[in-house]
């Protein structure tokens, strides 16, 4: 199953849960049950990756394409953040010495 075409949001949080959209092609979009959410295996088996702990848990019916996905934190929301603003400097500072600037996106996280 071809994957190259599935596009993955960044994270996104509350207090409690980790959060992620994908959104399938149509080919593939042909493939998720309208009756129940998948089980890793059925969102692994139509090309969706990525790392364990992801549950898709919730439809919406209108955009069958989007499947939503959330897993459990398991670091503090500070640690989370922090470790997002580290990795935007270091590539902006690897943007400023080698002079290659590319559009980055953060996740929005509120602060507690």
């Amino acid at each position: 199953m071809g994957s190259k075409n599935i596009y993955y949001s960044d994270y996104y949080y509350d207090e409690e849960f980790e959060y992620r959209h994908v959104i399938l092609p149509k080919d593939i979009t042909k493939l998720v049950p309208k009756s129940h959410l998948m089980t890793e295996k059925e969102w692994r088996g139509i090309g969706v990756q990525q790392s364990q702990g992801w549950v898709h848990y919730m439809m919406h019916e209108p955009e069958p394409h989007i499947l939503l996905f959330k897993r459990a934190i398991t670091k503090p929301l500070q640690t989370l953040q922090d470790n997002k603003q580290k990795k935007v400097k270091r590539l902006l500072s690897y943007q400023l010495e080698t002079k290659t600037f590319v559009n980055i996106s953060c996740a929005n996280i509120n602060e507690q």
